[in-house]
């Protein structure tokens, strides 16, 4: 069976990486949406990470599907929770996308869910903010381990990350209040 061929992921730079994916992902509230731009986005910084890593052009890189990027980009042991997880949303992604059966795919974000030491919950639209907290944790992690194998200058990405902090502050005391 052929390979089939992606669409070159590129980015030259971190901060400019970092400016696109948080403009995208600012304007996305729903998390079947979300569940499929978070890994789309989140192979573009793998392949900036591998590209670092091995010292080579990002065209030099073979088209990698997503699974085979984040395993070689978060290679080593001090990655290997955030390897699961980005593995595991990969995982729900698929299931929303092969199956489209929101059953299968909220079994799938329980799963997911429960990798994270977050609030436990209790109903449908509780599992989907704490969702919503873990996509975000991914995000952030991920661009993390960017900026440590750069060295880059990270006030953009530290901006980012405030910004998502606070998301996740909203959201947080948002499921605190449902669950009163």
């Amino acid at each position: 069976m052929k390979k089939q061929e992606r669409k070159k992921r590129k980015s030259t730079q971190l901060n400019d990486l970092v400016k696109y994916a948080t403009a995208d992902l600012a304007n996305l509230k729903n998390q079947e949406l979300l569940t499929f731009k978070i890994p789309i986005l989140l192979e573009y910084v793998f392949v900036f990470i591998l590209s670092k890593r091995l010292k080579v052009a990002e065209d030099d890189l073979p088209n990698l599907d997503y699974g085979d990027l984040a395993a070689l980009a978060l290679s080593g042991i001090q990655y290997k929770d955030l390897l699961e997880r980005v593995l595991k949303l990969g995982e729900v992604r698929n299931y929303l996308g092969h199956y489209l059966d929101r059953d299968a795919w909220l079994q799938k974000v329980r799963e997911y869910v429960s990798m994270w030491k977050l609030p436990g919950p209790v109903n449908e639209e509780q599992l989907l903010l704490v969702y919503d907290l873990a996509l975000s944790a991914a995000y952030i992690d991920v661009f993390v381990v960017a900026a440590k194998v750069v060295s880059a200058d990270t006030s953009v990405l530290e901006q980012a990350i405030a910004q998502y902090r606070e998301h996740q502050r909203q959201l947080l005391a948002s499921l605190k209040r449902e669950t009163k």
